[in-house]
């Protein structure tokens, strides 16, 4: 019968204006269904999980805080779509999502030997194209002195 079996992760968001004991009946009424449609509570949730008050970054028919609450359990993927639909029609629920709850493995990366790569690499070798012809360095003329800088300025000058 556990054959099949996922585990998934609910998240439900209550109206603040729920009294704490219409709350914890709708928590209540929302766990005996899932049990009804034969999903099994992980160990944590085996106790009565209670709701937390939260500020949302935007209103949610017009409230601005509201009661959150996590559930997480294993049931059979094909009864998901009953319990979606049933919460769906719960007037106490202002939004739900259900998600699948998977195992993520992460394989370490390859050690990349940078040394062993660098060997192999060989200089190109293009033929048909020359190489480029190497420039011959030009001397540039000497600067010209202060004093005859001097002389010019005064030859300017006095004209």
């Amino acid at each position: 019968m556990t054959e099949g079996i996922k585990k998934y992760q609910i998240i439900l968001i209550f109206p603040p204006i729920l009294k704490p004991e219409e709350l914890e009946q709708t928590i209540e009424k929302i766990k005996q269904y899932i049990i009804k449609e034969e999903g099994i509570f992980s160990k944590e949730e085996g106790r009565t999980p209670s709701a937390q008050l939260k500020k949302l970054s935007y209103p949610i028919n017009k409230y601005e805080e509201v009661f959150y609450l996590t559930l997480n359990f294993s049931i059979l993927p094909k009864n998901i779509k009953s319990i979606n639909q049933r919460f769906n029609m719960e007037d106490n629920i202002l939004r739900h999502i259900i998600t699948i709850q998977d195992k993520v493995k992460i394989q370490p990366k390859e050690t990349i030997n940078y040394n062993k790569m660098v060997e192999k690499i060989e200089p190109l070798s293009t033929p048909g194209i020359p190489d480029k012809p190497k420039k011959e360095k030009v001397r540039k003329t000497t600067k010209a002195e202060i004093k005859d800088l001097d002389k010019k300025l005064e030859e300017i000058l006095n004209q």
